[in-house]
């Protein structure tokens, strides 16, 4: 039986169609661009971040005065018609100070309170003289001022619109200056997206504050590939 195992694989390896192995599926002729949108808008939101800190020889003291003083503040926000759904405490704390140097580390000098609060100001409103206003009321920290777009949405549709826009003039282009023409899209796929980013504005409160909001980048991202003819 030996001596026809050489015979029987050749007609085995016969049987196969010359090249086969070689075969390899044709790549489908693609054209692939990426492109960019851009809008600016300006905010029509701030957010002010404004407080109290006091301090006492003991926690009790320290908490009553700075109570009074954010009355104060609460009194004043209400004055200028800003609801208190937009007014939000973002910081409460009471803590001794022990001084410096090593001698001291166990002895307690005094107490601190703080009470921070973050205040929505709509676009009808001057941010400057909330700020002013707030300091007047007895505020002595202003932790900045972050400006934002309260209806983000129909910018980013903008930006997307003019991603893909571009996306297809430039492959207008392309096929153009190649030689060959566009068929149907076969894919298009979302890339990054720059919704608008809160600008931070640190601010000294000082007589009729200038504070200015500037304009904010929505930006957006699409690859898009066509099948060629």
């Amino acid at each position: 039986m030996a001596a026809f195992k050489p015979v029987l694989m050749g007609l085995l390896f016969s049987t196969l169609p010359v090249g086969a192995a070689f075969a390899q599926p044709q790549t489908p002729r693609q054209l692939t661009v990426t492109g960019y949108g851009e809008v600016t808008v300006l905010p029509d939101e701030a957010v002010v971040s404004a407080g109290v800190t006091t301090e006492a020889p003991d926690a009790q003291s320290a908490l009553a005065k700075n109570n009074a003083k954010m009355g104060d503040i609460f009194a004043t926000l209400a004055r200028t018609g800003i609801p208190k759904a937009d007014i939000r405490t973002s910081e409460l704390a009471l803590f001794p100070d022990y001084g410096t140097g090593a001698s001291r580390k166990d002895r307690i000098l005094s107490y601190r309170a703080t009470n921070v609060v973050t205040v929505t100001v709509p676009e009808r409103q001057d941010v400057g003289s909330v700020v002013d206003g707030l300091v007047k009321a007895g505020a002595n920290r202003i932790d900045g001022v972050r400006f934002l777009v309260s209806k983000p949405a129909p910018f980013l549709a903008r930006a997307r619109a003019k991603a893909v826009d571009a996306a297809m003039r430039a492959a207008k282009t392309y096929a153009r200056a190649a030689g060959v023409r566009l068929g149907p899209i076969q894919s298009i796929a979302a890339g990054s997206e720059q919704p608008p980013q809160p600008f931070v504005l640190r601010t000294m409160a000082l007589a009729r504050t200038p504070v200015a909001p500037g304009l904010q980048k929505v930006e957006a991202s699409v690859t898009i590939s066509w099948a060629l003819r």
